[in-house]
């Protein structure tokens, strides 16, 4: 028998075991997770037959379309233990998270696959592709001086305002708040990530650059600024990282974008017409 409730504080731990096993992430970001995201009101447990089997996790946001601004809860960690797999425990759970937000006024729910597999799953449950992504990829080149400098930020808010007036710019976008911001900042911290503010010479605030630096890849998460920002601060790039040797800009979604992101309708028939846009970085 599948039974889902909310956790105890006390079995943080557990959760947090479960998470490591099934996804193996470091004790830095799940001390992120934990330490920032978590709260047992916003986190799913599954039991068969008593024993701990699976977890769902979900942060509140908003998500602008279209001009008006939805009540929006973003669902991660959507996971079974291996001993329980195929036995129905994220139908469960996903079910249950429904219900409840719905309950609470929750407009969407919107998640990332992680896998292209489960863009089939998810849309079982009413799911939707709304979220794109473009890949542009380019040899790194050699470090150089631009017209244009680094600035890393201690904390992710500092690029509130930037970041608000960039996702003001596009037609669907998810809101984020300074402590949202921080977070990912936090984030990106404990691995090879990184958070730039970008000044022209002369000193003018230009935008920022997100990203991560993996093995001989830089992955630059989420910009804002000019339209040839990426390939302008690259070569400053180039010269804090030198073992990359290629680049990876991810950005909002062109023609020949992947799909990326997914959302479903908690509380109408379905999702509004021309639903489709830019799942901006964030935490998990």
């Amino acid at each position: 028998m599948i039974g889902v409730r909310h956790p105890c504080p006390e079995e943080t731990a557990l959760l947090r075991a479960m998470f490591r096993q099934i996804f193996a992430d470091s004790d830095a970001y799940l001390d992120v997770f934990f330490g920032r995201k978590y709260h047992p009101s916003r986190a799913l447990l599954a039991e068969v037959d008593g024993e701990a089997a699976g977890h769902l996790f979900w942060a509140p946001y908003d998500l602008r379309c279209g001009g008006i601004r939805y009540s929006a809860a973003y669902i991660c960690g959507v996971a079974t233990l291996p001993a329980f797999r195929g036995r129905s425990v994220m139908a469960e759970l996903i079910r249950r998270a429904h219900a409840e937000l719905a309950a609470a006024g929750v407009d969407f729910s919107v998640l990332i696959p992680a896998e292209e597999g489960l863009f089939r799953l998810y849309a079982r449950h009413g799911y939707e592709t709304v979220f794109d992504l473009s890949r542009t990829r380019a040899p790194m080149p050699p470090p150089r001086e631009t017209g244009f400098s680094l600035h890393p930020v201690a904390r992710g808010r500092e690029l509130a305002a930037d970041s608000a007036a960039f996702l003001a710019s596009l037609p669907m976008a998810i809101c984020q708040s300074a402590d949202d911001l921080d977070a990912v900042a936090e984030e990106l911290s404990t691995g090879g990530g990184f958070a730039y503010r970008i000044r022209r010479a002369h000193g003018a605030q230009t935008g920022y650059i997100l990203g991560r630096a993996d093995g001989d890849k830089l992955y630059v998460l989420e910009h804002a600024g000019p339209a040839d920002l990426v390939r302008d601060v690259a070569p400053l790039l180039s010269a804090r990282f030198p073992g990359v040797r290629e680049l990876v800009a991810l950005a909002p979604g062109a023609d020949d974008a992947d799909p990326f992101g997914m959302a479903a309708a908690l509380r109408a028939a379905r999702l509004p017409a021309g639903m489709r846009g830019y799942m901006n970085l964030m935490l998990n």
